[in-house]
Order: structure tokens, then sequence, then C-alpha cells
């Protein structure tokens, strides 16, 4: 149901803008697919229309955030991730693989797991001080506990 009536907003909101690029010129608040999608979304399907709505998935005021990584779950990310894959020095494309393996099998079993990602790992480790190298041998140095 929900789908159908996403479709059908979406083809409301492509019908909407043809006829304004048909007409003289389309407004301003409405000249592109974005603007269009945005007062489409706000559709009934018995036509009435209950304002301009968020058709993309926004965090809005009071909800929930993730917390930020620190430093050292980066590190034990990257360590977790080494032990698993009895690795002694882990690559990134290594690493995202099987970060994405991770979550999808959390995801699939209902699960939540904390690992840090690509944005976590550059923002303690950005690429003009070493990036993903700095963070493999931070992580390394460290023992690999």
């Amino acid at each position: 149901m929900a789908r159908r009536l996403l479709c059908s907003s979406i083809l409301i909101a492509l019908l909407f803008v043809s006829r304004l690029h048909a007409a003289e010129g389309p407004p301003a608040e409405a000249g592109s697919f974005r603007a269009a999608c945005w007062h489409a979304y706000g559709l009934l399907e018995d036509g009435r229309w209950l304002g301009p709505s968020r058709p993309w998935p926004t965090v809005g005021v009071g909800e929930y955030r993730v917390r930020a990584y620190s430093r050292e779950e980066v590190l034990d990310s990257i360590r977790q991730c080494a032990r698993e894959l009895r690795l002694t020095t882990i690559n990134s494309t290594d690493y995202f693989r099987w970060l994405a393996a991770k979550r999808r099998n959390a995801r699939l079993q209902g699960r939540e797991i904390r690992l840090a990602g690509q944005t976590a790992i550059y923002r303690h480790f950005p690429v003009s001080s070493g990036g993903w190298n700095a963070a493999v041998r931070a992580a390394m140095e460290d023992g690999g506990r």
C-alpha cells in the first residue's frame, strides 16, 4: 500500500512538473523535480493535500542520531577485523568488505553493532596525516590487543 502510494505520488510529481513546464514557465518554488516531489508527497489518495512533507528520510530535531565514534572505537574496529580475518596487516578493501558483511548480518538478525565506517576512520586519521595506513599502524602498534 505504501509503495503504491509512493509510486503514485512520484507519477503525480512528474505530471506536475511537465504541466508546469508546458505552461508559461514554472513558478520559482515548484520548478524542480525535487520540489514537485515534496509537494506531491503530501497528496492523499482522495486528492486532498496535507501540504509539503518529507519524501526522503531525514533526522529531525530530537530524533535518534548515531553518537560519533571515538579514536579508540575506530582502532578497536580495525583490530577486530584483523583478528577475525586472521591478518597481521589489513588493507582498506578487506576492511570495508568485512564491515559491510558484519552490518548486513547484524541487520538480518535484528541486532545493532557499532563498528567504525569510512567517515569515522578518516575523521580521526585524515589523508593529510596518513589516512588508512596511519589508522592501521596505530591499531597494530598498540599491541593488536
